[in-house]
């Protein structure tokens, strides 16, 4: 287990089935923040330092100056998001800030005013900015498309499914279509979400849960053609019944 604690700001390592203490790495005196984990490392996002701390021994392997980190206080509200590619994303004061985690620099940043966390898929970031949903090409931070609903502000976090970004404004929860940009499902009610095997969780503002439950829906990826098709005999009545092969995600 590893999660940020320490009186003085860091990372504390407990093993998942004793509850030994591994290790604990200080770090920069900020708290509300989460650390994201590789098989070998740990990546947290702390006051103006990208920190890389190895998973096994607590040890600092390096860290990335953020020069244009904004203040706003001792409380990040932030996890860093890996994307795939050697790299990582946090937002802070407004930017969204790309990390490049071979050269140990950063990436690129893009100013404006993106809010919460953002989320990477399939080489597209998808993340709130201005009260609308963004997305942008991973590698250069190019916008790709947008959406917005004029009546309800989006701000928080993002949330991926195969098919879909699931965001929030004051008021409802929406399931945004990656392939054709469009609502695809809305539900009264918004609060930050976490998403399961077979359901959307909703935690309000409020102080309640809220859960939607949801069964995927397979769609073909591939079938095999007329002239391909076989043929079998199942019995005398059901004589030559072909069939096509379908290939599902």
């Amino acid at each position: 287990m590893l999660f940020r604690s320490g009186y003085y700001g860091g990372m504390y390592a407990f093993d998942g089935t004793s509850g030994q203490q591994l290790w604990f790495r200080a770090l920069a005196q900020y708290d509300r923040w989460t650390p994201a984990v590789t098989a070998t490392t740990c990546y947290a996002y702390a006051g103006n330092q990208f920190s890389a701390v190895d998973r096994a021994t607590g040890a600092i392997a390096y860290q990335i100056t953020d020069t244009n980190f904004y203040w706003s206080g001792y409380s990040m509200y932030q996890a860093p998001v890996l994307g795939g590619r050697d790299d990582a994303f946090v937002i802070n004061g407004g930017r969204l800030v790309r990390f490049n985690l071979l050269t140990r620099a950063i990436g690129y940043e893009i100013p404006g005013s993106f809010t919460g966390q953002c989320a990477v898929k399939d080489g597209v970031v998808y993340a709130i900015q201005s009260g609308s949903l963004q997305a942008r090409n991973q590698n250069d931070g190019a916008l790709l498309w947008s959406w917005s609903n004029p009546g309800d502000n989006l701000y928080g976090s993002v949330a991926l499914t195969l098919g879909h970004a699931f965001v929030h404004g004051n008021n409802n929860t929406y399931a945004i279509d990656l392939a054709t940009h469009l609502s695809a499902w809305t539900v009264a009610g918004a609060g930050e979400m976490s998403i399961t095997q077979g359901a959307i969780y909703l935690s309000r503002t409020d102080g309640f849960v809220t859960s939607f439950g949801f069964v995927p829906q397979p769609s073909p990826l591939a079938m095999v053609p007329d002239a391909d098709r076989k043929s079998t005999r199942l019995n005398s009545s059901h004589a030559n019944i072909s069939y096509a092969v379908f290939c599902l995600k």
